[in-house]
């Protein structure tokens, strides 16, 4: 799929809507200190999109770093299970 067919978050009606937004929070961090955020401010504007628009509730999913630094490439397919 080319980039011009994808949907974007300003084409969509998120009025009264439950919005489950995937973001990405995974910064980098030092003595438990973000080094860069720049991540983050990068989603500020969806974020304000689907709440300026009257999304009736907004998740964010994210995730920070990798367990022991390393993929652990069963524990997805064990999540995908549980749903």
């Amino acid at each position: 799929m080319s980039l011009s067919n994808k949907l974007t978050l300003d084409k969509l009606n998120v009025k009264a809507k439950w919005v489950i937004m995937r973001v990405d929070f995974n910064v980098p961090v030092k003595n438990n200190q973000r080094t860069n955020n720049q991540r983050i401010k990068a989603a500020i504007p969806g974020i304000k999109f689907c709440l300026d628009n009257g999304a009736k509730s907004l998740v964010l999913m994210s995730h920070l770093g990798l367990p022991d630094g390393a993929p652990t490439p069963d524990k997805p397919v064990a999540w995908s299970q549980l749903l």
